[in-house]
């Protein structure tokens, strides 16, 4: 099983609502729709009671929320593909060697 990541940078002036509805309402059910082992998402909106630990730099577009979604490895029977449509807006997809539980 593999975890792979993908940050969502978006601009601050859009509103946390708007960030949520996106990712909440059209990406998670697109991803969801793929069979994954798990699926968390962090969203960076009206709600969050926290600021960032980092400043952003003048220059740079903070992260706005978190995906991670649990699948299984390549070199499993059965491998999950996500198309760049289902991919969170301008996310790069960085892979990790962190497992599920179970």
């Amino acid at each position: 099983m593999e975890k792979l990541i993908y940050l969502v940078w978006d601009r601050p002036s859009r509103r946390g609502a708007d960030v949520r509805a996106q990712v909440i309402d059209d990406v998670a059910p697109r991803l969801l729709a793929l069979g994954p082992h798990g699926l968390q998402i962090d969203v960076d909106d009206d709600e969050a009671d926290f600021s960032s630990m980092v400043p952003v730099p003048d220059d740079e577009l903070p992260v706005r929320a978190g995906v991670s979604i649990w699948v299984d490895a390549p070199s499993s029977a059965r491998t999950t593909n996500a198309s760049s449509s289902t991919k969170p807006p301008s996310s790069p997809n960085f892979r990790t060697g962190v497992s599920a539980p179970g």
